[in-house]
């Protein structure tokens, strides 16, 4: 079965079980190094066994080393070593006691190494690193090379660092020494030395013999019981880290190559950490050749696994798949390299661990030129999404590497820089961790690999805020040890308590250790300070990325309240929601008004794109409003009825606030997250409470704008209906020769249902206003006065008089007689009308030229007239029944027609209810004897007059009473 061809299950067992054997080997090395017996020491084989036992006269000619502060003097001092005489490398001591005896020349060139100077705190490091030991050059005369100057150790290891404070430092060992002796045993070499060191028990004493300016000493050193490297702490917490990233991103999508390759680069990578910083083995123990042999493996094989994930991540790069090639060539070399390092298994000198080391760096380097040349030839194969994507891996590769590499080089090569060595050091070790902490962040940043895994927001702000806690923290240790190792010299100043006095010689050193200690104790207050203080503005940028900034809500309430003295209930809604979301911080917000707790007025969502929200909510108005009703306070989702409980959470919201005015539910706010994913607290609810009060007091107000609004509108709208309805009647009264007409209509609100008309006859040939008409010219002319008032007042019944005062007129036009007039009339109002609606009508037909006037009533009060000849008014009632309620033969049967004859001088007047039902402030309606009186004792006035006078009676009888009904009257006085 091909490799390409196993299941997602089999890759997953595959890679978890390499995982897993790294993890346990990884472990394993940790808890080795942890219980490992050490004497806090570090220390490598002599540079040479000649040893001088004697000081002899020489001349210092030269050092390999700039320093113009050194000067060795003139004389080669006891306890150096001698590893080279003219151009002969010196091993032992028959090979120089053979060249002295040769020598014909007056002098020689030695080639000395002051182990106490070579191996100090400044040199030490630099001789470790560039595996060059500074070394001093003399000439000697020939005289003076006498063979018993010179000895030969048996065995010997240089220390070249020791831990401050540590099981060494405690004892009186110093860089520079050589060990002679282990527990009075020689050695063969420094490995030989440190497996003899590790042969001891935890907690014992070892026992060196070291030669230290040429005397012998011996040493008892206790040995650590337990103790854990800080560089192995931080190691672990790198491979772990990788380890388990890569072990995420494998097991989530095994049947992805980009999370195959990204997660085995991972594991490498981690795994070159947990095998500790020394690359050669202390001891030639099967566990030390083994992790030698992986760890140096896993550093040749990560690049070319890194660069051929690459070619997946973050996206598929399939022009460079097409050139196999590149991804064989780098492949190919850690193979060879792997076949070469092989060779540790099968007894290779303990000599050429170095050598290995030393090739490891120079293939590491030609594949690191490798992939930078095949970057720059086929930059254009790699696009600018996926360049953006790998930007911050490829910013902490860099800083990783400049970091281990570049830095280190600096360091290395200038000696004023070394004091601040083991300070970069530990600066340095935390820089490895961002390489899968990137990965991490570049998948969650863009969803990659079809993951779409979120780290809560609370999350990170819980890791970011603690990093910058110990970074600080970290800063101020570092501070503090880099202060507490100064010394310097204070400025030759006297202080007084009257003066300062600079003084012309040193101070004692009593005096300028206080004084040194005071400087730094104000540098060490004044940088915790500035420290703090720094501190403090990392919270608050974190606080403020994270939506974690406090405000103050007192001031924002104000604030709200003010901002939502809007009268739109929209803009209301609009204003409430962006408001929250901005203060609060807040994922998502939405407010809810009911509308007299049955319907949803308006509604607004913030941090939702969906509509199907609104539409539920205007769904389901009523249930949610009721719903609310036993609440008040905050309540949780989950105490809604199961449909409103669904949506809601659906929707990820998790409170409701409801707003009450007085025990009435008006809305509610919904709130779900905060930005920064932490739980509400009483502040925030106290908060909500206090805007669903002022948005109650808000909403009320809106509501009443409306209806204020509506009526406006509506007082508006019905103002130009009255002034059209006021059109719609006559705008003059006929001009009759014998008749004094006047007709007036008063709508007891905007518009009424009572109405009035003249209607000439069908040549309509009379004029209106005209002095000019005639009697003679007026002969054959009639004039029909209708009266009528539809049931009901206010809009409707306008509407239907208007309708109906269309159609007599129109019907008018058919010359037809009162009776058949009210027939048709009836006939088309009845099909159109409301069965609770009627409309009653009176039609007087007058005849001037006959004295005759011919009515017909439906339904409607009588025709009042005043006869001249008695003085008294009397009425004429012809049946009918009112319009709208019949449309058979019922009403055409009912209704009757009458012939009234006049004389000269007599009134008659039609008049709607509404003047005789007039009601004063003590319910007592003016009624019809009032309405008699009026007429009869102002019969003498002009008809404009006595209608004015009817008018002005019911006014004064009613006094402060409103009007409840409209008043019609029509006035014909007989001339």
């Amino acid at each position: 079965m091909a490799i390409r061809n196993l299941s997602a299950n089999q890759y997953r067992i595959i890679y978890l079980g390499i995982s897993a054997v790294l993890f346990s080997m990884g472990l394993y090395y940790f808890l080795r190094v942890s219980m490992t017996t050490t004497d806090e020491n570090a220390y490598r084989d002599v540079y040479s066994k000649i040893y001088v036992n004697n000081t002899f006269p020489a001349r210092w000619v030269l050092t390999n080393f700039a320093d113009s502060t050194y000067n060795p003097g003139d004389s080669v001092t006891k306890g150096c070593l001698l590893f080279r005489i003219d151009s002969l490398v010196v091993k032992n001591i028959e090979a120089l006691n053979s060249y002295l005896s040769k020598i014909k020349k007056d002098s020689a060139v030695l080639y000395i190494l002051q182990p106490s100077f070579s191996f100090n705190s400044i040199n030490g490091p630099k001789a470790l690193i560039n595996n060059r030991v500074p070394y001093f050059v003399y000439f000697v005369a020939k005289k003076d090379l006498f063979p018993e100057n010179f000895t030969i150790m048996k065995s010997g290891a240089i220390i070249f660092t020791v831990e401050p404070g540590g099981a060494s430092d405690r004892a009186g060992l110093r860089a520079g020494d050589v060990i002679t002796k282990v527990n009075g045993q020689n050695f063969n070499n420094a490995y030989h030395a440190d497996s003899i060191l590790r042969s001891s028990k935890s907690g014992h004493e070892i026992y060196y013999e070291i030669l230290r300016d040429g005397n012998y000493n011996n040493f008892k050193v206790k040995l650590a019981e337990f103790g854990v490297p800080i560089i192995s702490i931080f190691f672990l917490a790198i491979f772990l880290l990788s380890l388990f990233t890569g072990t995420f991103l494998i097991n989530k999508k095994p049947n992805l190559k980009a999370a195959r390759l990204v997660g085995l680069s991972l594991f490498v990578f981690g795994f070159c950490f947990i095998m500790g910083p020394m690359n050669s083995p202390h001891n030639l123990d099967i566990f030390s050749i083994v992790r030698f042999f992986l760890m140096t493996l896993s550093v040749v094989f990560y690049f070319p696994i890194f660069f051929h994930s690459i070619f997946y991540f973050p996206k598929e790069k399939t022009g460079l798949l097409k050139k196999k090639w590149i991804i064989i060539i780098p492949y190919f070399l850690s193979f060879v390299y792997a076949l070469y390092t092989a060779r540790v298994f099968f007894d290779i000198p303990l000599e050429e661990f170095n050598q290995i080391d030393h090739n490891k760096g120079f293939l590491v380097m030609i594949e690191s030129i490798y992939f930078l040349v095949i970057g720059f030839i086929y930059r254009r194969l790699f696009d600018d999404e996926g360049t953006r994507v790998w930007k911050s891996i490829r910013w902490s590769m860099y800083l990783f590497i400049s970091t281990y590499v570049i830095a280190d080089l600096i360091i290395s090569n200038f000696q004023s820089l070394m004091i601040y060595r083991n300070i970069f050091d530990y600066v340095k070790l935390p820089i490895p961790a961002l390489i899968p902490l990137s990965y991490l962040y570049v998948i969650w940043r863009y969803r990659l690999l079809d993951l779409n895994f979120q780290l809560r927001k609370n999350i990170q702000y819980i890791i970011f805020s603690n990093l910058w806690k110990m970074s600080i923290i970290l800063v101020i240790l570092i501070f503090i040890g880099i202060v507490s190792g100064f010394s310097f010299q204070v400025p030759n100043l006297k202080i007084n308590k009257s003066s300062i006095e600079l003084i012309d010689h040193p101070m004692d050193v009593a005096s300028n250790q206080h004084y040194e200690k005071f400087i730094l104790i104000i540098v060490s207050v004044i940088s915790t300070y500035l420290l703090i203080k720094f501190r403090r503005k990392g919270l608050r940028y974190i606080d403020k990325k994270f939506y974690r900034t406090k405000f103050d809500y007192r001031d924002a309430s104000t604030k709200m309240a003010l901002l939502m003295e809007s009268c739109c209930l929209q803009d209301l809604a609009v204003i409430i929601v962006e408001k929250l979301a901005e203060l609060v911080h807040l994922k998502r917000v939405g407010v809810v008004f009911f509308k007299d707790e049955l319907k949803v007025t308006e509604c607004e969502f913030y941090g939702i794109k969906s509509k199907n929200l609104k539409e539920f909510c205007h769904s389901t108005g009523q249930i949610f409003a009721k719903s609310l009703k036993p609440f008040k306070g905050s309540i949780r989702v989950d105490y809604l009825p199961d449909n409103l409980k669904k949506i809601l959470s659906e929707f990820q919201f998790q409170w409701i606030i409801p707003i009450f005015s007085r025990s009435k539910v008006l809305g509610a706010l919904i709130v779900g997250d905060k930005l920064s994913e932490t739980p509400f607290n009483n502040e925030d609810f106290d908060f909500l409470n206090s805007i669903a009060i002022s948005a109650a007091v808000a909403v009320e107000n809106a509501f009443l704008y409306e209806d204020l609004t509506r009526q406006e509108r509506m007082k508006h709208e019905l103002e130009i209906a009255r002034n059209i309805q006021l059109a719609s009647l006559p705008k003059n009264t006929p001009n009759f020769i014998g008749l004094d007409i006047a007709g007036i209509s008063i709508p007891a609100f905007e518009v009424g249902g009572d109405f009035y008309d003249f209607l000439t006859n069908q040549d309509n040939h009379f004029s209106i206003n005209s002095d000019k008409t005639t009697k003679a010219e007026n002969i054959e002319k009639s004039l029909s006065v209708i009266v009528g008032d539809v049931s009901g007042k206010g809009t409707s019944a306008a509407l239907y008089m208007s309708k109906t005062q269309g159609i007599i007129r129109t019907l008018h036009e058919y010359e037809l007689s009162p009776r058949n007039l009210l027939i048709r009339t009836n006939q088309l109002v009845s099909r159109q009308i409301e069965k609770r609606s009627f409309i009653s009508a009176i039609v007087a037909k007058i005849n001037p030229a006959k004295n005759q006037l011919l009515i017909s009533r439906a339904g409607h009060l009588p025709l009042f007239c005043y006869k001249i000849s008695t003085g008294k008014v009397i009425k004429y009632t012809p049946k009918g029944i009112v319009m709208g309620l019949d449309s058979t033969g019922l009403f055409s049967e009912s209704l009757e027609e009458m012939i009234v004859e006049y004389n000269t001088g007599d009134i008659f007047i039609l008049i709607s209810d509404g003047i005789l039902e007039a009601r004063n402030e003590n319910s007592v309606d003016f009624d019809e004897s009032r309405f008699i009186e009026v007429i009869e004792n102002n019969y003498q006035l002009s008809a404009e007059k006595l209608m004015e006078c009817i008018v002005k009676s019911v006014r004064d009888f009613t006094e402060d009473a409103p009007q409840y009904d409209d008043m019609t009257a029509v006035v014909i006085k007989t001339l």
